[in-house]
């Protein structure tokens, strides 16, 4: 599916993908992937710059359109007036792989998703932190936690132990400040948890503060600042040279 915002300089980008089968009965068994859809199926039209009820009134046109075998009626619409989104026919699967596969394949090749991107440059700088430091932590860890007296369990990203536990994690530092403050508190919590149960004093948070302004360290993150060694990806050098100091055996 596209979606064609600017009908002046007509540049179209490919906001999701509508994979569908037909059957024998005329009707047509369909998978789709999209742009700002979440786990439970919802839609958030933020990414791509539209209403979400646009958004979503456009997804639920072509797919139920196209699950009742009634692909005249989108062509039909398309030919009689221009419409911010449409689609286009890609490729024909001549294989038997299951629409909901087929549409999460072709997504990943033809749909560009900037959050997954950032996400995966972020864990890629990450990495290289840590090959520089010369370790290999653990991942995705859970440990205990205590709150008010109850032992539970509390989970970081990473785990290096050299004498003592280095607990770590991502976070995410958003342009929105009560998004940043959450996530900056979110961590902040789960290492007061963990240190009220004496697993680790010893608390890293990775961020990438290059795209908010230097007040992010005093407010938004101040909490974060107090609990943990923050190391900045976009600062490379600096970072390095304190996760040598922190894991110096």
């Amino acid at each position: 599916m596209k979606l064609m915002k600017d009908p002046i300089r007509r540049e179209p980008v490919n906001v999701g993908v509508i994979a569908s089968r037909p059957n024998s009965d005329g009707t047509s068994e369909v998978g789709y992937q999209f742009l700002g859809q979440k786990v439970d199926g919802t839609l958030s039209g933020r990414q791509i710059g539209v209403p979400r009820d646009l958004y979503e009134r456009w997804v639920d046109y072509f797919v139920n359109k196209l699950a009742e075998g009634l692909r005249g009626d989108i062509a039909r619409l398309r030919s009689a007036r221009p419409t911010s989104f449409y689609l286009d026919h890609v490729a024909t699967l001549l294989d038997d792989e299951d629409p909901s596969e087929s549409a999460r394949r072709m997504y990943s090749q033809l749909v560009t998703d900037k959050s997954s991107d950032m996400r995966n440059d972020f864990d890629i700088r990450v990495d290289e932190l840590f090959i520089e430091a010369k370790i290999q932590p653990e991942r995705n860890v859970s440990v205990q936690g205590l709150l008010d007296g109850v032992e539970i369990d509390v989970g970081f990203g990473y785990s290096y132990r050299n004498g003592q536990l280095h607990l770590m994690d991502k976070v995410v530092a958003s342009p929105k400040a009560q998004s940043a403050r959450k996530n900056a508190n979110d961590f902040a919590w789960r290492a007061h948890l963990a240190e009220a149960a004496d697993v680790s004093s010893s608390f890293l948070a990775f961020t990438d503060l290059s795209r908010v302004p230097d007040s992010y360290v005093e407010n938004e993150f101040k909490s974060l600042f107090r609990v943990a060694y923050v190391a900045d990806v976009s600062r490379p050098e600096q970072a390095s040279e304190m996760l040598s100091s922190l894991f110096a055996h």
